[in-house]
């Protein structure tokens, strides 16, 4: 187990969460995969408050607690109220996860259990896969989230946010740059001229952000889109050949567009229009 995690009972937990949840009719428990702490710099601090959603979230920091009679760290969790209906609380854990991850700059996150009670309790201890090491303050976090304006966020902003969150928790290249590509087609309803332009006029501007690909010929948007079929086809350009993921050519190849595409869709993210 990771040394120094303060050891919590599921009642802590609950003297934290009924005053702060109030009673209701229903809370989802939600472990999360993740390497994010939020706390003073100062002390390990257990929980964290978010307002979000229309509704009061109670993050729970990786703690260590009795798993089946034996103390070891389990995932960070959340305590909310929610509906009996399992989109209601699936929506709220995943989206609070892409909104974690684009505010703390592609911190890994991910959903991994979830349990629904009638009481603002730990309804659940899964044992922790990663261990915390990127510190977020409190204040640091609240004011990271509170600049993007959530409650203006459309459902196309928050899949965008999905797929964000999706290549920064995939561990292959070829997934991360078809992640950040449909993005680019989401912002632009997949008008390819749109997105030509967009890409191109970025490289005129930010050529260094575009580094990573070496030379080329012709367009960014033409060399980004090269990297985009490589990466849903598994072929060098202009090579018929299905490739082995593992080939260090095509691996290499597509990895070098990874950087300028993070780059791209997070210009795209940041406006406040056209979502």
């Amino acid at each position: 187990m990771q040394q120094g995690l303060p050891l919590v009972t599921s009642q802590q937990i609950a003297d934290e969460a009924f005053p702060y949840l109030g009673r209701g009719s229903y809370f989802q428990t939600t472990a999360y995969d993740t390497h994010l702490f939020i706390s003073g710099s100062e002390e390990y601090d257990i929980f964290h408050h978010f307002e979000l959603f229309g509704r009061k979230i109670l993050w729970i920091n990786q703690v260590q607690q009795d798993v089946s009679g034996e103390n070891k760290a389990v995932m960070p969790r959340t305590i909310f109220p929610c509906s009996e209906s399992d989109f209601d609380g699936h929506i709220v854990a995943h989206r609070l996860s892409s909104l974690l991850c684009y505010a703390t700059h592609s911190t890994y996150i991910h959903p991994r259990l979830w349990v629904g009670v009638a009481f603002p309790v730990p309804a659940t201890n899964q044992p922790a896969e990663k261990y915390v090491h990127m510190l977020y303050g409190h204040d640091q976090i609240d004011a990271a989230i509170s600049r993007l304006d959530v409650d203006a966020f459309t459902d196309k902003k928050w899949a965008a946010l999905a797929h964000y969150r999706q290549a920064a928790i995939v561990d292959t290249p070829y997934y991360k740059v078809l992640s950040y590509w449909k993005i680019l087609e989401l912002y632009f309803n997949n008008v390819n001229t749109d997105m030509n332009t967009y890409i191109n006029d970025f490289y005129a501007s930010r050529p260094d952000i575009f580094h990573d690909l070496d030379s080329f010929s012709g367009t960014a948007s033409r060399k980004l889109r090269s990297v985009r079929h490589q990466s849903a086809h598994f072929m060098l350009e202009g090579n018929t050949t299905i490739e082995d993921p593992d080939n260090p050519d095509i691996y290499n190849e597509v990895s070098k567009g990874i950087f300028s595409l993070r780059r791209l869709v997070e210009g795209l993210i940041e406006r406040t229009s056209g979502w």
